[in-house]
């Protein structure tokens, strides 16, 4: 349950783009070199294991056409969702 809660941070981090509302990010600075966001995806990204890497390849669709909530509960906690 521990990994649940840093991955959902991790996307709820990402989100924001790490506080990118109080910064004005948006997605036309998607290709300019920020330091302070490069370090910070740098030290998340080194921290997670091989396993949770490839899972942050896995992006999974809910809902509707997609899979069910319970599915993809269940891939959150094993940590196999990214995107």
């Amino acid at each position: 349950m521990k990994q649940f809660f840093f991955i959902l941070g991790i996307i709820f981090l990402f989100t924001l783009g790490v506080n990118a509302q109080d910064e004005g990010y948006s997605l036309a600075n998607f290709y300019e070199n920020n330091d302070t966001i490069e370090t910070t995806v740098s030290r998340v990204f080194n921290q997670l294991t091989d396993e949770q890497r490839v899972a942050q390849m896995i992006i999974t669709s809910a809902g509707k056409l997609g899979k069910t909530d319970a599915v993809v509960m269940d891939l959150a906690r094993k940590n196999m969702l990214g995107g």
